[in-house]
């Protein structure tokens, strides 16, 4: 009961499970877009070294911002009703 009870606020919220998804593939592809062109920056000689591992911290990083900025890894609370 309790889960369907937090999809219905999700939906109301406008958080579907399907926008959710779809909103973190939008991220992940924009993160792959910056290791690209990065890459290339790197490539050009106008960043210094850049590591396989560096950039793996830095998108790690990045990603848990962007899931704590948009409360995804936070559950939403229980709607509460007037006693």
């Amino acid at each position: 009961m309790n889960g369907l009870v937090r999809l219905e606020w999700e939906k109301q919220r406008g958080r579907s499970p399907q926008n959710e998804l779809e909103r973190l593939e939008s991220e992940t592809l924009a993160l792959q877009e910056e290791n690209k062109f990065l890459l290339r920056l790197q490539e050009a000689g106008r960043l210094p070294m850049l590591d396989y591992l560096t950039l793996k911290a830095l998108n790690k990083k990045r990603i848990e911002h962007l899931l704590k900025q948009n409360g995804a890894t936070q559950k939403p609370a229980a709607p509460q009703e007037p006693i």
